[in-house]
């Protein structure tokens, strides 16, 4: 095993040389992609000028007293009604 340890330490190393093969056909270029034709900037015309537009808004609503005193009582007598409903099946003991 000396011997061709002594050997492959005398030997020159050889450098990769590189290679003269073409990949592909010689008598073919490449053909390179034409570049996208520049794009057109169009331009704009002059501003319109629009009239302002005036919105009116409506009056605040008014409260309705009488409304919403009924509103309150029906709420309260639907819930009494369904709290007498959901304890109607208990039974004391």
């Amino acid at each position: 095993m000396d011997t061709q340890e002594d050997s492959e330490a005398l030997a020159p190393i050889e450098e990769a040389a590189p290679s003269d093969e073409v990949v592909g056909d010689p008598d073919k270029k490449e053909e390179l992609p034409e570049p996208p034709p520049p794009k057109i900037i169009k331009k704009r015309g002059p501003r319109v000028q629009r009239p302002p537009t005036v919105s009116v808004s409506p009056p605040p609503p008014i409260a309705d007293h009488k409304f919403w005193s009924d509103m309150l009582v029906t709420k309260r007598e639907l819930d009494r009604e369904a709290t007498r409903s959901r304890y109607a099946n208990l039974v004391k003991f």
